[in-house]
């Protein structure tokens, strides 16, 4: 039996957040905390639900600013930090929630960013962090002088949203994955100016800092990833310490490994990960 419950808070610009949360019936083992990706939201995580849950994990699911049942202009954020001021928002009432038992954390894609960035700078209370098509890479890279004009548009038109590129076939070789997105009514396709400025920004920083990484790192990415380049990952994590980190490539597969035909063996590493770690 699995409980599922929906919540809400406030953000500092009284903005409503929700999100979601799956409590197993079991003896628990540690909660996992998922940051979804752009344009998306917590509910098309339900192959981790349905896959970790009856195994002893609760799991929480955000609906980032701008995203899915949250407020929020559509594909904006006027700063990176709202993202982890929500985010904090939500471990603080997961720790509530579950005092004591271990917490890690997953970002996906977009959310990849928002989760490293948060282990950088806020790991207190954190078991760890999963990276699954970590985005700090473009497939189609954007040269100097095009990340400069962003970063000015972004503080001069910082709400005019564009077409995010994203294409629902690069997501998964699953057929029902693709079809179910595109009908999807809580997906959206933009990015506003000042959005994409601040995740160019995000990476940025995050290359930069990437060798004070401490906490365990779990990097997950599909060798055919069409979205963001497994070369971010690969960069991120030779940076890193020894023995901090683990780096899966799975043959094959798209962006979202977690939708991809061929899952289980995605959740069978972390579910082998997490055993170590918890």
């Amino acid at each position: 039996m699995i409980y599922h419950q929906e919540g809400h808070f406030r953000a500092h610009d009284d903005l409503r957040i929700c999100y979601q949360a799956w409590q197993p019936e079991t003896t628990l083992r540690a909660v996992l905390i998922v940051n979804h990706g752009m344009g998306e939201h917590s509910g098309r995580y339900q192959n981790y639900v349905d896959y970790f849950a009856p195994r002893g994990y609760a799991l929480y699911g955000l609906d980032m600013r701008g995203c899915g049942r949250s407020d929020g202009r559509r594909g904006h954020a006027d700063r990176f930090d709202d993202f982890l001021e929500d985010l904090k928002r939500l471990h603080d009432i997961v720790r509530a929630a579950h005092p004591g038992r271990a917490t890690f954390l997953l970002g996906h894609s977009f959310g990849s960013l928002v989760a490293l960035m948060y282990g950088l700078r806020q790991p207190d209370g954190l078991g760890g962090v999963i990276s699954s098509g970590t985005a700090l890479r473009d497939a189609l890279p954007y040269p100097g002088w095009a990340r400069a004009i962003i970063r000015l548009a972004g503080r001069a038109l910082p709400t005019v949203a564009v077409p995010s590129g994203l294409k629902a076939a690069q997501l998964s070789r699953d057929a029902a994955v693709v079809e179910a997105y595109r009908r999807d009514p809580l997906v959206h396709g933009v990015g506003t100016l000042r959005w994409a400025s601040e995740a160019i920004v995000a990476r940025d920083w995050l290359l930069a800092h990437a060798g004070e990484w401490w906490l365990p790192l779990l990097m997950l990415h599909g060798s055919s990833d069409g979205v963001c380049l497994k070369e971010g990952a690969r960069l991120f994590r030779a940076q890193i310490a020894a023995g901090r980190a683990e780096h899966h490539e799975y043959e094959g597969m798209y962006h979202e490994v977690h939708n991809e035909t061929g899952r289980e063996e995605v959740f069978r590493d972390v579910e082998e990960w997490l055993g170590r770690m918890a």
